[in-house]
Order: C-alpha cells, then sequence, then structure tokens
C-alpha cells in the first residue's frame, strides 16, 4: 500500500505545486491500493495544491436517453416523455470515466456543472471559476471548462490512466 505522504513527495518532485489547477485522470487499477482508499488518493493530491489549488475532472453521464439526441429534433419531446429529468448532483459518472471521477463527485465542497454531455466537477480556489455557466452547445470548445483550465495556464496530470 503507497503512503499517501509518498503520493504527495512524488507529485511535488514531477512539478505539481501549491496553487496548481490541473485536470485529473487516473487508474486507480494502475495506482494500486493507496492510504485512505481513493479518498486519500485525492487528499494527496490537494495536499500538494493546498487551498490555492484546483482539481477539475471529466465526468460525463451514464445517460440512458443520449440516443434521442440522434434523433429528429421534432421526435426528441415525445421519445423523452417518460424519461427521468437529469440532475447533475446525483447523476452518476460515465463508467469508463472510472470510479475516483465518481468518488470526486460526491465528496463534500466538490462543484458539478450541469450539461449531461460536457459535465465535469471541480474542487478548490477556481472551481467556479471553471465550470460554472459552461456552454450546452460546444461542451468542449471556446469557453468551456477545457478552455478555461487552459486560458488559466492549468496542468494535465495523468495517474496511471490510458491516454484515450
Amino acid at each position: 500500500m503507497v503512503q499517501a505522504s509518498r503520493i504527495a513527495d512524488d507529485l511535488r518532485s514531477l512539478g505539481l505545486a501549491a496553487g496548481d489547477t490541473i485536470m485529473l485522470h487516473v487508474s486507480l487499477r494502475r495506482v494500486g491500493p493507496v492510504e485512505g482508499g481513493a479518498v486519500g488518493l485525492v487528499h494527496a493530491i490537494e495536499s500538494v495544491l493546498g487551498p490555492d489549488g484546483t482539481l477539475m475532472m471529466i465526468l460525463g453521464d451514464d445517460d440512458p436517453w443520449a440516443w434521442v439526441n440522434e434523433r429528429p429534433m421534432e421526435e426528441r419531446s415525445a421519445l423523452l416523455a417518460d424519461a427521468e429529468p437529469f440532475d447533475s448532483q446525483t447523476a452518476p459518472v460515465l463508467p469508463e470515466v472510472g470510479m475516483l471521477a465518481e468518488v470526486v463527485r460526491t465528496m463534500p465542497g466538490t462543484l458539478v456543472n450541469d450539461n449531461p454531455e460536457g459535465r465535469f466537477a471541480a474542487r478548490g480556489a477556481r472551481a467556479s471559476q471553471l465550470i460554472e455557466h459552461a456552454p450546452w452547445d460546444d461542451y468542449y470548445g471556446p469557453d468551456s471548462p477545457l478552455d478555461r483550465l487552459v486560458q488559466i495556464g492549468g496542468k494535465v496530470l495523468r495517474l496511471g490512466a490510458n491516454l484515450d
């Protein structure tokens, strides 16, 4: 089992610093057992980022109604008549995004935007700046959470995550 303090030291050695804003991608399977589990890993990362840092993750949504978007606009209302309304705060993460994203989504203090297709979670000093009022029409383009991450000089941290 890897100690959380060891992870924090390793991240500092890699160049992660207090005040950084990061987009996090993690494969817990590849990282292996961490002291405190998935929450312990998040806390280790946040201990490096400090109170001025921010952690963001993509969540997506395990949306059983996404297929409706492929139908003509005039058919969609009828097709969605029996659908549960989307709730960004309670909808589970898209499974292929990974378990850590679901853990981050449910941690107290995490903000989640309301777009089922371009849903992100963020924690820390710049969380609201990154994800609030994101565009619905181009959720990875201009003024999206990803664009905002780039604009503020954010970094991408991949821990065992597949490059896909």
